[in-house]
């Protein structure tokens, strides 16, 4: 079966990520896994944001898919 878990954030001008969190009602109810995409998230580095982009963040939702393949 698969396991869906949706994460918003925000990148800041600086590339930082901030306001890491299971989008409200979308996780997977198993909290061993939404953990483990949440820190995904926050590990992550990024360059800073584009010099044309207008604002100093960019909020941000990623859908994480678990497939669990049978062995």
């Amino acid at each position: 079966s698969n396991l869906v878990c949706m994460i918003t954030f925000i990148i800041q001008r600086d590339g930082t990520i901030t306001n890491v969190a299971i989008f409200p009602g979308k996780g997977t109810g198993n909290p061993a896994i939404d953990q483990y995409a949440l820190d995904a998230v926050r590990k992550t580095s990024l360059p800073a944001l584009w010099v044309g982009f207008g604002k100093n963040f960019l909020p941000v939702t990623i859908t994480f898919k678990y497939d669990r393949r049978p062995e």
